[in-house]
Parts: structure tokens; sequence; C-alpha cells
């Protein structure tokens, strides 16, 4: 699967927004609230593009590309390039069958703040990516449970299954049309990408 190109830097990235709750309202004006599985975090990307530019080309060629195609790619994203957790060691799944919102890990380098809430990780042989909700501290031995969204379910990750926790790539496709520039005699102009992560 190819990597998204990254020869332009966007200017702008907003954060990941993802799939709220079902809300209903009812006639007396009280509202049902209703959980459901769906995931699958959306995020936009806004890149300066000199038109007759070779990188401004091919980047225009790629979205015109993977939008007409639908295709999937890898892509990360600017803001989660780098935990702020401490990090370290070689974090693996601990035990097979792991559902739900806590996730047992081992092979983590012990001290408090491995990982905080906010960073995400990628398990191996599972699409979507996950982020830790609780800081992780681990203890002397290196296994510790991670508070994580969204729950696993469906398909568990296999013991020792690698996490990564840097330079984590997600699975996506282009989502919406893309805005693409309108250009004057400076040769410049904007074009706004959404993309969706593929689960």
């Amino acid at each position: 699967m190819a990597d998204w190109p990254r020869t332009l830097l966007p200017q702008r990235v907003t954060d990941f927004e993802v799939p709220g709750p079902l809300i209903s309202r009812s006639e007396s004006g009280k509202y049902s609230i209703r959980q459901h599985g769906n995931i699958g975090r959306i995020w936009r990307e806004t890149y300066l593009v000199k038109m007759s530019s070779d990188d401004g080309k091919q980047l225009l060629a790629t979205i015109r590309s993977y939008w007409r195609n639908g295709t999937e790619f890898n892509i990360d994203h600017r803001d989660y390039l780098t935990p702020r957790g401490s990090g370290g060691g070689s974090p693996a799944v601990a035990g097979a069958s792991q559902t739900g919102s806590m996730l047992v890990v081992d092979g983590m380098a012990s001290g408090s703040g491995y990982l905080y809430a906010g960073d995400i990780f990628r398990i191996a042989g599972i699409d979507n990516i996950f982020e830790v909700v609780a800081t992780v501290s681990v203890p002397a031995g290196g296994t510790a449970t991670i508070a994580i969204d969204p729950p696993i379910y469906g398909v568990s990750p296999s013991n020792n299954a690698a996490l990564t926790i840097t330079s984590v790539k997600l699975k996506a496709y282009i989502v919406e049309p893309p805005d693409l520039p309108e250009t004057d005699a400076s040769d410049y102009g904007f074009v706004t990408v959404t993309f969706g992560e593929a689960v």
C-alpha cells in the first residue's frame, strides 16, 4: 500500500474528529443518547501549492487519482508523530483474545509517564489506531494495562502483536471531494483534503 506523499507539508491540519453517539430529542424536550460501535477518525489538511512546481503537480495528481479511484493509503498525522510519553522497550500485546477498553501490554520500559492521554498507537494486525485515555506508568517487569479508545471489538490482537507508538501511520481514504486551488498571478493556491481512517 502506498504512502501519502510528504514532499509538501501541510500549512494547516485539523485534529481528529470521531463519530459521536446517536442523539434524538422527543417532543417533551428530553434527549435520548445511544452509544454505537462506529469508529474511524476524520481530519483535514490544507496545503499551499505552487502550481508550476513539480511537487505541487505531483500532489494534485495524487489527490485527483486517489479521490477518483477510492485508493487506500498510509498517512501520518503531523500532530501525532511523537508520543508525549517516554516510550521505550519493545511493547507487545500480553495475551491473546483481549477485547474492550483495557489492553495488557508487556515489553515496555519501566517508569512513570510511558504514554500520556492523547498519545496514539497501532497494534500489528488491527486496522484502526487507538488513543490512550489515561497516563500509563509501567512498574518493574515492563507490564502494564493501557486504557484505550475505541474499545477493541470484532478482531482481537494476537499474543505478542507489536505496538507502534512513534510515527504511527493510519490507513486512510480521501472521503470528501477535495477543495482544489484557485490561483492568480502569484502561481500559488490552497488545496484542502479530508481524510478518513479506513477501518
